[in-house]
């Protein structure tokens, strides 16, 4: 029996802590739920501000990739005047005027020829200068390895590199190829 007194030693009950339970009065109750609602609404104003910023901050990405883009094309956006499609070459309003035709997506062709057409339009204000960009969708297919240097219509008309003519009353007066002798007519 003395064995078993010993047993029942040790598997006395031990001690548990001690539950303390406080009453809170009803002011304590509305201020913890206040801070717990501060404490929200400062992580919801938290959140709500990260994904706006991260809108924001792709918006911004975007749009000056795309700015970006525009100014560097910015040249060729917008309507002109002066540059029309090989199919109208025949029917402008004016009586005497000249059609140049070369691929403006050449860089080495648009910086050889731009100042010449610009010195031209500056020198004869009275005398229009066309351009018609070759490297153009719908003028390719006036596009030739050999040239027709008497068209009577635009659907006749076959470019074979730069090539500037002459119109008078709708009609072909003069037709110029090669640098050399476009430019001595520009120039």
């Amino acid at each position: 029996m003395a064995n078993k007194k010993k047993n029942n030693k040790s598997t006395k009950k031990k001690s548990s802590p001690r539950r303390v339970t406080t009453r809170k009065t009803n002011k304590q109750v509305v201020e913890d739920i206040a801070d717990n609602s501060l404490e929200r609404l400062i992580y919801l104003v938290l959140i709500i501000g990260f994904v706006f910023g991260a809108f924001y901050f792709a918006t911004w990405l975007i749009t000056r990739d795309k700015t970006k883009t525009e100014e560097d094309n910015s040249y060729k956006s917008g309507f002109s005047y002066t540059e029309i499609v090989a199919g109208r070459s025949f029917s402008m309003s004016d009586g005497n005027y000249y059609v140049m035709y070369y691929d403006q997506t050449d860089e080495d062709l648009e910086d050889t020829y731009s100042s010449a057409i610009s010195g031209f339009r500056s020198r004869n204000k009275d005398t229009s200068l066309y351009t018609v960009n070759m490297g153009d969708g719908l003028n390719k297919s006036l596009v030739s390895e050999n040239s027709n240097t008497h068209p009577n219509s635009a659907q006749e008309l076959a470019i074979n590199g730069p090539t500037l003519i002459e119109f008078n009353n709708h009609e072909v007066v003069n037709y110029y190829e090669g640098e050399d002798s476009i430019k001595s007519v520009l120039e």
